[in-house]
């Protein structure tokens, strides 16, 4: 089985040199590290290529000619990248010393899946752990293992790829696409012993809130999203869900995935559901309060808040400015 990191850099001289003493320290080694430069106006290329003579690896460092931001910069490591299995890696983190050893085993032991993540310990800027981890904080916020999306913990495996890239150009992060692809044709799963330090700091390039360093639960949840208008957010949704339907339909077209397939044809008709789902919701919020209780209520009858949080996303419809 063939090994490769795909890693994505812009700016990162204040903690790059950590992370790659990280890959070179693994008990088992990566085959081929891919690298892609952003643009980057420090010393990040020159420390790379400092390190690079001496890696125990190979090891191929692309400039790129103009900044093509994070996303698409990812897609262009992944996309370079020969491996069975693909690391990803940010550039500000590090490795606990059998991250690859551990994952490679897992995923040779569960040919199903097509994209997992480990847990990671929620850290400083000093690599000092806070206690927590970002699993946890995803779980007490009410989420569940399905929502726990974080790139630079995934590896992937090649035959998803095939269907993934390129990534489309409608504004979606790169490790949300990869993941939403993963689990609509196959399989996904998270591996639940913290594999890594997540290193949170003033420039870091994901902002998410269960990157918090303190334990989260439901009530930061809810004042977190509070009942503010959620529209922009639906139809964006509504366009990712547009993008991974025709996606998959192409890949069954051309033969990339199975047209027989139970769970493909069942997820694109559930995407199709909670596309209808998300345009009421819309007309719902769309007409003044005291007018929306019927049709809110209408709606749940009819199991129109399943793919959502049930009642409680009723509740909030009824109410919301």
């Amino acid at each position: 089985m063939i090994v490769s990191i795909a890693m994505a850099v812009y700016n990162g001289e204040q903690y790059i040199r950590q992370q790659l003493e990280s890959f070179i320290s693994q008990d088992r080694l990566p085959d081929e590290l891919v690298i892609c430069d952003d643009g980057s106006t420090d010393g990040t290329v020159k420390i790379i290529e400092d390190m690079m003579v001496s890696f125990p690896f190979k090891v191929r460092l692309y400039k790129n000619e103009w900044n093509l931001g994070y996303c698409k910069n990812f897609e262009k490591a992944i996309s370079i990248c020969e491996g069975d299995l693909v690391f990803l890696s940010d550039q500000d983190d590090f490795w606990f010393k059998d991250k690859i050893s551990t994952l490679c085993n897992w995923m040779e032991e569960r040919p199903n899946l097509l994209i997992a993540q480990s847990d990671m310990e929620i850290t400083d800027s000093n690599l000092l752990s806070s206690g927590v981890t970002q699993l946890n904080n995803f779980l007490g916020l009410g989420y569940t293992k399905n929502d726990f999306i974080t790139g630079c913990g995934a590896v992937i495996r090649k035959k998803l790829l095939q269907v993934a890239l390129p990534f489309p150009d409608s504004g979606w992060g790169h490790d949300n696409w990869l993941f939403s692809i993963g689990f609509n044709i196959g399989q996904t799963d998270v591996y639940e012993r913290p594999l890594m330090y997540y290193r949170r700091h003033g420039s870091a390039a994901s902002n998410h809130f269960a990157s918090s360093v303190k334990k989260l639960s439901k009530w930061d949840a809810l004042k977190k999203s509070g009942l503010s208008d959620a529209t922009i957010g639906w139809k964006n949704e509504i366009q990712r869900c547009q993008d991974v339907s025709e996606r998959i339909c192409a890949a069954v077209e051309s033969g990339l995935c199975p047209s027989n397939s139970n769970i493909i044809n069942d997820n694109i008709r559930k995407l199709s559901l909670k596309i209808d789902a998300l345009n009421y919701r819309i007309f719902i919020v769309g007409i003044p309060r005291w007018r929306r209780f019927f049709s809110a209520f209408l709606f749940w009858l009819r199991d129109g808040y399943k793919p959502f949080k049930g009642w409680k996303s009723f509740i909030k419809d009824c109410i919301r400015p």
